[in-house]
């Protein structure tokens, strides 16, 4: 039994299902609402992991939103934001890349801190009239001052932007 759960909202013309738990062989995704929704908002922060079966599962789910709905993701972490870079189809074409998490570590004190980068902010997301961009931030730990490194591998974890 998958421990997935769903909430929903809507304002006005947006639409928002705000994920968590477990996305796997038992996960139940939510029907599409009934009504027209111009932009649908998936977020995706407290999603722990996904599975094999479960990325299958997402993927037969995006294909039911319908064609004209414009779709946003948001907070997009660590497990979902790999699948993304590794599995073509994984985000349908088009869709936007609101916010995702990119881990960063502290060696000496063997920390990883989840940094969230968004969009127009640290990142441009690849359009098909322009390429995608990022910074990579410099972080350091507020206590000791310690530089943080990326922790992944900069050109694979930032596929989900560059298109």
């Amino acid at each position: 039994m998958s421990n997935f759960k769903y909430k929903t909202a809507k304002d006005g013309n947006k639409y928002t299902f705000l994920f968590e738990g477990m996305i796997d062989e038992h996960v139940k995704l939510p029907p599409m609402p009934e009504f027209v929704v111009e932009i649908l908002i998936i977020d995706l922060n407290d999603v722990k992991m996904i599975n094999s079966v479960g990325i299958r599962l997402w993927m037969e789910w995006l294909k039911s939103i319908p064609s004209d709905t414009s779709i946003v993701f948001r907070n997009v972490v660590k497990p979902l934001v790999e699948q993304a870079s590794m599995v073509k189809g994984f985000l349908p074409k088009g869709s936007k890349v609101e916010s995702f998490y990119v881990p960063y570590y502290y060696e000496e004190r063997d920390e990883v801190e989840m940094v969230l980068y968004k969009e127009h902010v640290d990142y441009e997301q690849a359009t098909a009239n322009k390429p995608g961009s990022y910074k990579v931030r410099e972080l350091k730990h507020l206590d000791s001052g310690e530089e943080a490194e990326l922790d992944v591998i900069e050109e694979k974890y930032f596929r989900l932007i560059m298109g």
